[in-house]
């Protein structure tokens, strides 16, 4: 599996090594920084805008959890359960992802 993300909130997952790709909708147009798999299983996609993303279904599925105040987020690590520590334009804050 791969799963690649990046410009104008396109998200996208390759079952077969690169020979095709699936597009996953994001309802954003941000930027996406960061994929980070969770301890859940789920994936977080993290971006530009307060972008937080979650996906329970290997990508097809992405629920928002953006920041409210849209401040851009450049990476994320998952601590423990359901909180991440992210890296943005807010400096460093632990996060929980509901």
């Amino acid at each position: 599996e791969i799963i690649l993300a990046g410009l104008r909130g396109n998200l996208f997952r390759s079952l077969d090594g690169g020979a095709s790709w699936v597009q996953s909708p994001t309802q954003t147009r941000a930027m996406l920084t960061e994929i980070v798999r969770l301890p859940s299983n789920q994936l977080l996609v993290t971006g530009l805008e307060g972008t937080l993303l979650v996906s329970d279904s290997l990508v097809i599925d992405v629920s928002d959890h953006s920041l409210v105040s849209r401040s851009g987020i450049s990476t994320a690590l998952p601590v423990m359960g359901d909180e991440v520590i992210l890296l943005g334009e807010f400096g460093i804050r632990l996060q929980g992802i509901d």
